[in-house]
């Protein structure tokens, strides 16, 4: 006898809820989508510590997408949290909040942000890593400050 199951999600995102800071890298389909309908950007953990927590969080998810799956399933949990450089990638189906307004997303390329996360899984078992609400730092459009002068008086040697 086969027997076929229905496969569903089981990751929730309040289970699964996780802050980072970091840098925002590929912005380019932040607010608009790709042409798979997708939002989707990059970025990089600012400390060891965020990568850490992040890629913990990850593994988690996997271990429980596979000890709460159907003992029948075809469900595979795989991770999608990476891109092509092994950065942390963010990728979704609605647009993630933003605390500024900005007209081109190349525009936040590098700016240091603290990302309010959760990871979902799909009937697959793919578990993706989606962002809630992205806060980009104060003075994030000002210009970098210039150095400090460090001219050395003659009088104080």
């Amino acid at each position: 006898m086969i027997r076929y199951t229905t496969e569903h999600t089981i990751l929730t995102p309040t289970d699964t809820r996780i802050s980072v800071e970091g840098w925002l890298q590929d912005t380019t389909y932040l607010l608009d989508t790709d042409r798979d309908d997708v939002y989707s950007f990059s970025f990089q953990p600012l400390t060891s510590n965020d990568h850490q927590r992040l890629f913990e969080a990850v593994e988690r998810a996997l271990m429980i997408v596979e000890m709460s799956k159907d003992p029948y399933s075809n469900k595979v949990a795989k991770a999608r949290c990476e891109d092509k450089y092994g950065l942390p990638y963010c990728s979704q189906l609605f647009k993630p909040k933003l605390n500024v307004k900005v007209e081109h997303t190349d525009l936040l390329y590098g700016k240091q942000v603290s990302l309010n996360l959760h990871l979902r899984d799909d009937p697959l078992g793919n578990v993706y890593l989606q962002a809630d609400y992205v806060d980009v730092y104060e003075g994030w459009d000002e210009p970098p400050a210039p150095p400090p002068n460090t001219a050395v008086d003659d009088d104080d040697w």
